[in-house]
């Protein structure tokens, strides 16, 4: 499998992921580390409003392994209800 199809595969797998959350009725927290390296791949923000009851939080001084570099709890945050 090419490069390009396994990109597609990869977004298409999102996706519907995306599509069975929706479905969802509770509410969905997404958490995001403001240095995550990985903010660049998707929009978090974006993602939480397509959902129903989604939130959207960041963790601010924070990477991409929020719990192992934040573990006291003990995190600045801003909370951006959508």
């Amino acid at each position: 499998m090419g490069a390009v199809a396994v990109a597609l595969s990869s977004q298409l797998k999102e996706v519907q992921s995306l599509a069975a959350a929706t479905e969802i009725s509770c509410p969905i927290l997404v958490v995001e580390g403001e240095k995550s390296v990985n903010r660049h791949l998707i929009n978090l923000k974006a993602t939480a409003a397509e959902l129903p009851h989604g939130s959207y939080l960041l963790v601010a001084d924070a990477g991409h392994l929020i719990p192992m570099e934040k573990p006291k709890g003990n995190i600045p945050i801003s909370i951006n209800p959508i």
